[in-house]
């Protein structure tokens, strides 16, 4: 069996002058900071050996994708993480909030909680029409967005072109 040691590299992640090269070297880093974490959730969560990217059994390209899919599995090792990581902290702090929670991960279950929290929500508000809790944005309410967008657009071309500029833009 392949092992990790802090100065050892196998010959197919060793940096090369090529392409890809900042792709392996991120792939380095992410295994010699975060390797017991990909390791775990390799096996638990996708029923893989991260052992075999060192073997040489699967492609690199492969190993980054399961690594970003776990990473956004919440509760997996490889996104817990990601929360704890200052760096990361601040650069999320800086990207614009999210109105809608993500279409990944959001099943069944997730969607009848959802719809349990409307309801109490409802009921403690006295007003059947309260609030809903959002929920992940489908390509239907996008095209719906951006023909409300168009047409608001164009109302205000029609009759006030000087204040184009100003038409509110609107968000999910």
């Amino acid at each position: 069996m392949a092992c990790i040691h802090p100065g050892h590299q196998p010959p197919s992640l060793r940096p090369r002058r090529r392409a890809g090269a900042g792709k392996i070297r991120g792939i380095l880093r992410l295994i010699d900071e975060r390797w017991d974490d990909i390791d775990g959730d390799f096996q638990d969560i996708l029923g893989v050996d991260a052992y075999d990217w060192i073997r040489g059994l699967r492609p690199w390209s492969q190993f980054h994708r399961h690594y970003k899919r776990c990473c956004r599995i919440v509760g997996s090792a490889c996104h817990s993480a990601l929360l704890v990581d200052p760096q990361l902290a601040e650069e999320a702090a800086k990207l614009p909030k999210a109105k809608n929670p993500t279409a990944f991960g959001f099943s069944a279950e997730i969607h009848a909680l959802f719809n349990i929290c409307d309801l109490i929500i409802a009921q403690i508000a006295k007003d059947p029409r309260a609030s809903m809790l959002p929920r992940p944005l489908t390509g239907a309410d996008i095209l719906s967005q951006q023909k409300r967008q168009a047409a608001m657009n164009k109302l205000v071309a029609t009759f006030s072109p000087q204040h184009v500029d100003l038409t509110p833009q609107l968000s999910a």
